[in-house]
């Protein structure tokens, strides 16, 4: 945990706490999603908050089987990332500014569709897909990535009776 904010760091973990143990993957992520954008108009400081971010921090909350590493990216230049792979869930909150998207069919074909995400809206992209991600000038936004731990069917031995 580096210098991640205590009020947006409450506000995680609490709606981290809130979401079903039994949801995993995307699922968990949409859920986690429509509970934490409810939230994030209630900062008063938001802008003052976002201001006062470095270039990139982040925090990690691990529970049971599942950990969610939360990175906050504040750019005051634009970023463009061409063809990146998803590798683990993942869900983007714009906090300030605007996302651009551009979510390709399948894999790297040239069909693609265009996607605009402004401030307080999200979207979870499962593993294996593969995005243009366009972060226009002084924009702020929170990339959540989820891994499950233990991601086997079979029961352990812990659980065995």
């Amino acid at each position: 945990m580096t210098n991640f904010p205590k009020e947006l760091e409450h506000i995680i973990l609490d709606e981290f706490n809130n979401v079903n143990d039994k949801l995993i993957g995307i699922n968990f992520l949409e859920a986690f999603k429509f509970n934490l954008i409810t939230k994030l108009p209630s900062l008063l400081e938001l802008s003052i908050l976002i201001k006062n971010l470095k270039e990139q921090t982040n925090l990690i909350i691990e529970k049971n089987y599942t950990k969610l590493e939360a990175i906050v990216f504040q750019n005051k230049d634009p970023i463009f990332q061409l063809k990146k792979e998803i590798q683990k869930n993942t869900l983007l909150v714009v906090l300030d500014g605007e996302l651009q998207i551009d979510l390709f069919q399948d894999g790297f074909k040239k069909e693609y569709t265009k996607l605009n995400i402004y401030r307080f809206m999200g979207i979870c992209l499962p593993p294996n897909t593969i995005i243009n991600l366009n972060s226009f000038k002084n924009s702020c936004f929170i990339e959540f990535l989820k891994t499950e731990i233990n991601n086997n069917i079979e029961n352990s031995k812990k659980d065995i009776i």
